[in-house]
This record gives structure tokens, sequence and C-alpha cells, in this order.
């Protein structure tokens, strides 16, 4: 099974990299914005002075600027991670739910509308992602989706600052308590593994709801 779900991380890897090789990339000069601090996309300019929250930046803010950003010279953008955050985090870098868009920056049509706009444009889209670290949610994992079990992420234990690069072992494999670390090789084997057999289920479910129903149809002609 372990094998099967390595196999099949490369097929869901390939796709990835036809959209833009690295050497394409290279072409590219790209914005980097934090979604959050960029633009309403309302028209509200008003200063925020919560800097510790949202500020209101949303994909509909970068959309409305995409002229703006070509002709500062760009042809790509690179913006923050899209998953649900936690709380007040405005960067999108402690996410608590992976299958959730992050409201305040909008919902999937918004991403999507965002997206095709850009290709009109030709500006390259780049999505920042998260893969080692989720919210702090002080060991409550059950918070988290889809990692919500103890096995996802490394143990809480003390590094030494003055012998982090001597202690390997601890390097790799600790967290500290305010850090909530993935164990990320397992975890997105794990994450390819559940996304499948949910695909399985849902097939083998289709499967047997068409076969009732044609069970139905042969009896009625009957």
């Amino acid at each position: 099974m372990k094998l099967l779900c390595i196999f099949a991380i490369i097929l869901v890897l390939t796709p990835l990299v036809l959209t833009g090789t690295k050497e394409e990339w290279k072409k590219r000069t790209i914005y980097h914005l934090l979604t959050d601090r960029y633009d309403r996309g309302d028209g509200d300019n008003t200063t925020c002075k919560e800097l510790g929250k949202h500020c209101g930046g949303t994909f509909n803010g970068i959309k409305n600027n995409l002229k703006y950003i070509k002709n500062m010279g760009f042809d790509a953008i690179l913006i923050s991670p899209i998953p649900k955050n936690q709380g007040d985090d405005y960067h999108g870098y402690s996410f608590v739910d992976m299958y959730q868009i992050n409201p305040h920056f909008g919902t999937t049509a918004d991403l999507k509308a965002l997206v095709a706009e850009c290709k009109k444009e030709d500006i390259w889209v780049m999505i920042d992602v998260v893969a080692n670290h989720v919210a702090n949610t002080k060991e409550d994992f059950t918070k988290i989706m889809p990692f919500n079990k103890p096995k996802h992420y490394h143990k809480v234990c003390h590094i030494d600052p003055n012998r982090m690069w001597e202690e390997r072992d601890k390097r790799e494999n600790c967290r500290p308590v305010s850090y909530t670390h993935l164990r990320a090789h397992e975890t997105v084997l794990d994450l390819v593994c559940r996304l499948l057999l949910e695909k399985k289920k849902k097939k083998k479910k289709n499967k047997k709801k068409n076969t009732k129903k044609k069970t139905k149809k042969k009896k009625k002609k009957k």
C-alpha cells in the first residue's frame, strides 16, 4: 500500500510540473505580495490600525490591480498560502484546515476568477505553500484537518540553541513548544493515501447507486 501511495504522489505532482518548467519560471519576474495586506477589493483604502489582525486584503483586491502589477514590469505573482487559518493569523502560515479556502481572502470562486484574469493578462500565479507546520493549537490536534493525530507531529523537546548543529537528531525530529512541526514526509504520504481511499470509496458508492438505478428500471419494464 505504501509503494502504491508513493507512486500516486508522483502522479499527483506530475501535472504541477507541466504548468511551467524551472527554466520558464526563471524568465518570469515575480511580484511577491501578502494577500491580507494588499488590497481589500471594495475601494476601502483606510489605514489598517491593528496590524496583528486581519486588514482585509482579498483575492478580488489582487485581481483589481493586475494591470498595475503588469505595468510595473511583473509577469508573475506569488500570493499567500490559501488554506483556512487560525483566528487572527492574517499571514496564511498557520493553517487549521487544508480543505477550506481562507474565508478572509475570499471564496473558491474568487480565487478561480483571479487565476482566470491572470491568464488573460499573461501573469503566472504561484501560491505559497506551508508543508512543515500548522497552527499552534496547544497539542489539540483534533482542530487540524487533515493532520488531526499526534502521529503526524514531532514530539516536543528542548533544543539547545548553542548545540543545534551538533544535535542533528533533535534538530530533525524535535519541535519547540510554540511550533507545531509536522512529520512532513509521512504526513504527505498519509494525505495522498487518504485522498486515494476517499476517491475509491466514492467511486464504489456511485457504482452501487448506478446498479440500483438500473435494477429499478429493469423491474419497471417487466
